[in-house]
């Protein structure tokens, strides 16, 4: 455990570290700019740093064809054959690993809950249950001692609230095309707490124990496809 809470505090560290060195390089580009430049430069990096997303109506009014052939894709009403059987994947034997994982059973310290927190996006928008993040970041710290306590028994007795299967689904257009939606799921902000507290401590196992290949790059923290081109 020593060594996770040393993690997460690295993990803090190199966020600030980032965060300043983000804001000291964006200054220096901005500072590159004088009277001389042609407007066009400016007008042409200004379009670069826009996302077109924020343009976007978010009160957009679809037809009901639009709306059926998005939701056939991610529900469709037709059965979907199945491509494997279901005896074969069952047969599968479980990988059995020496490495030392005990640590992982503990329950969830104040530092992991609090760095959970602290990670939390204020603009983020609110599942089912209408708890926003800026309201969870509000809780009194005898609120906060509760929920912790309640995800140390949840993950002990492996469940979770029934609920948390609930989620809002919206269609937005989809940047490349309007014509075209794609859905986003909406969960409960606190169901995104314990998945990140879980999420963390296998993040921390699986680098510490070299678990994935060194040549992957995709969906780990620190690395990207810059990575992958410079090796």
């Amino acid at each position: 455990m020593d060594n996770l809470q040393r993690y997460i505090e690295a993990g803090k560290k190199n966020t600030k570290i980032f965060t300043k060195k983000k804001r000291e390089k964006f200054r220096e580009y901005c500072s590159s700019f004088d009277i001389n430049t042609p407007i066009t430069k400016v007008w042409r990096h200004i379009h670069s740093f826009t996302n077109s997303r924020h343009g976007m109506n978010s009160h957009n009014i679809i037809s009901e064809q639009q709306f059926n052939e998005a939701f056939e894709k991610i529900a469709p009403t037709r059965p979907i054959p199945l491509q494997h059987n279901l005896q074969d994947i069952r047969n599968i034997s479980p990988i059995v690993s020496e490495l030392d994982s005990s640590y992982m059973l503990h329950s969830f310290s104040p530092m992991e809950y609090e760095a959970a927190i602290a990670s939390l996006k204020l603009r983020a928008a609110s599942g089912p249950d209408l708890i926003s993040n800026k309201i969870i970041k509000k809780f009194p710290a005898e609120m906060h001692t509760l929920i912790r306590k309640i995800f140390n028994l949840m993950f002990h007795k492996s469940t979770f609230p029934s609920k948390w299967n609930d989620y809002f689904v919206i269609f937005i257009p989809n940047p490349g095309n309007k014509r075209a939606l794609r859905p986003i799921a909406l969960s409960n902000n606190l169901h995104k707490i314990f998945e990140k507290l879980l999420l963390k401590r296998i993040e921390w196992w699986s680098e510490n124990n070299n678990i994935l290949p060194n040549f992957q790059f995709g969906f780990r923290r620190g690395l990207s496809c810059i990575d992958s081109v410079s090796t």
